[in-house]
């Protein structure tokens, strides 16, 4: 399997992750925890070792199917975990440094890790881009050693590129054969900051 360097975090990850948004479920079906670790050693199984989910998949329970994997295989994945959608998405006040602490606290036990490798901003509101204290937050969970790295996952390019005026070190965005215009400016931008890319929905949602 492909491995690449995943921006500033400096580590090697799969070209090819797994998301786990439904993890062992189908559309409004229950949390299905036999599935979901079939498809957790499946992956480890297949070599990839990129593994992307949030706090909110499948109310909490997809962290902590993850977590069970990381103390059969503790050296093998690199887990990227998304917080913010616990709020109102839409109301940026929400998104304060003491609430996404209490997120990645939870992360934090959910998966069973003393630190996370990598938290995602989860497609907060516009306005969330231009509050300074926030990102000042996350740069404190680093210092503090509840993260190893923080970046954001987006909606639109404009947001990426603001975004890039923090030390993100990586985000996660739409691209696939429908969305190209990632390409245009926001990877060039993010090669130059060397901020690490993960694409999201490749497929188009199984279109594709």
């Amino acid at each position: 399997m492909e491995k690449r360097r995943l921006g500033k975090t400096g580590r090697m990850v799969t070209a090819i992750g797994l998301g786990t948004w439904q993890l062992g479920t189908k559309w409004g079906d229950p949390f299905n925890h036999q599935e979901a670790m079939r498809i957790l050693e499946a992956t480890y199984d297949s070599g990839v070792n990129l593994i992307d989910t949030a706090d909110i998949y499948n109310d909490g329970n997809s962290e902590k199917a993850i977590g069970e994997l990381l103390k059969k295989y503790p050296d093998h994945f690199y887990v990227v975990t998304k917080c913010g959608r616990g709020l109102n998405p839409h109301v940026a006040e929400g998104y304060t440094p003491e609430a996404m602490e209490r997120f990645v606290d939870g992360s934090l036990k959910r998966l069973g890790l003393e630190r996370l490798d990598l938290v995602l901003l989860h497609c907060p509101p516009a306005p969330v881009y231009d509050n300074d204290a926030l990102f000042a937050g996350m740069d404190r969970l680093k210092e503090k050693g509840k993260i190893a790295d923080y970046g954001v996952s987006i909606e639109k390019v404009s947001e990426g590129l603001k975004a890039m005026e923090y030390n993100i070190s990586a985000m996660e965005v739409i691209y696939n054969m429908f969305r190209l215009k990632p390409a245009e400016e926001l990877f060039p931008q993010a090669k130059a900051h060397d901020v690490g890319i993960i694409t999201r929905v490749p497929l188009a949602s199984g279109l594709l």
